[in-house]
């Protein structure tokens, strides 16, 4: 049966930052919204059942009435519907991300996009230099979701990683070249003088090459039993909490979650100075170094480790600015009233 829908496509269902913002603000205001919620998938992932429970898969006959791209890199599909259907983009991306966008999809970002929501100043400068209208154009940061930790799981994590006794220099995110997860070796190797010290990064591993890259660059520094790649796991928030220091060796990162729910449980955050990290160095949040000096990132690590007192002041002004800035109900209110007003003219125009 035919059914005026909220069509929402998703670039993918992985564990990636711009899908768990996607999956958090579809959870607070799909009660909300006065249509069914058909979803479609560019690709798949973990999370495509949690997804799945906020609506439904969309179906041959639905007609969406409103549609809501999460992803600039997935704008191309709004080709497939006609002019007149009112769209919202999430653009996630910043930089090189941005760039190399087909013409095709940076025509639909263009021209057919109603609404283009950005998650940092930087990439909304970018979005409107590549032609996209300014008065589009709206900056809603990510909601950051504060991490729960419950009693006895950091010790119980600890056990089961054999830490027990050192520090831990953390890394997260999807080990990939731009999250700089090669670099994270090269700052490991830099710290590794330290035998107090160990590495763990939490995240898929890109297949061939890269992640064969990964292992070849790890032996190759000396540190087969020092720093260790974990892979996937559902949630998190416990590695965060039990690192002394995470380490973001992002070449390019708009406005990343992970270093503010780090800090919701304590943890500081060093980096490289660029994106959205760059901003939060400049606000007090984080520390960084030049980009791509892995030595000096190195040494920004052993400052934090040095100064337990300066990594919790640290931690707590980046705890502070995810409460006041990225709350997960204010976000999703603002995102909510967009997509509101999106349907209340595709009513109009029927």
């Amino acid at each position: 049966m035919a059914r005026d829908t909220l069509l929402v496509v998703a670039h993918a269902a992985d564990r990636a930052g711009s899908v768990l913002v996607l999956l958090d603000v579809l959870r607070r205001i799909g009660p909300t919204v006065d249509l069914p919620i058909a979803l479609r998938f560019q690709a798949g992932g973990p999370l495509t059942d949690d997804l799945l429970a906020l609506g439904s898969a969309e179906r041959p006959a639905d007609r969406p009435a409103v549609i809501w791209v999460n992803n600039a890199a997935a704008a191309g599909c709004l080709w497939d519907h006609p002019a007149a259907t009112p769209s919202l983009v999430h653009v996630h991306e910043e930089d090189e991300a941005l760039t190399v966008l087909p013409d095709r999809v940076l025509e639909a970002l263009r021209s057919r996009a109603d609404i283009v929501v950005c998650v940092s100043e930087r990439s909304a400068r970018q979005v409107v230099d590549l032609g996209v209208r300014h008065d589009r154009v709206h900056l809603i940061p990510p909601p950051v979701v504060v991490p729960q930790v419950g009693d006895g799981v950091i010790e119980r994590l600890r056990a089961d990683l054999g830490t027990r006794g050192r520090r831990v220099v953390l890394g997260c995110g999807e080990a990939t070249w731009r999250k700089g997860a090669d670099l994270f070796v090269e700052v490991a190797a830099e710290l590794a003088d330290d035998p107090d010290l160990e590495f763990l990064w939490v995240g898929r591993r890109r297949p061939h090459p890269f992640a064969v890259a990964l292992d070849a660059d790890t032996a190759a520094r000396g540190l087969g039993g020092r720093l260790r790649w974990l892979g996937e796991v559902p949630d998190p928030s416990a590695h965060l909490a039990l690192a002394d220091v995470l380490v973001l060796t992002s070449r390019e990162d708009p406005r990343p979650l992970v270093p503010l729910e780090a800090a919701l449980v304590g943890t500081p955050t060093a980096a490289f100075d660029v994106g959205g990290l760059a901003e939060m160095a400049r606000r007090g949040a984080a520390v960084t170094a030049d980009y791509p000096d892995c030595a000096g990132l190195a040494d920004v690590v052993r400052t934090l480790l040095g100064d337990p007192t300066a990594s919790q002041r640290l931690a707590g002004r980046a705890g502070a600015l995810a409460r006041a800035e990225q709350d997960p109900d204010v976000i999703a209110a603002r995102l909510s009233n967009l997509l509101r007003n999106l349907i209340d003219h595709s009513a109009d125009r029927a």
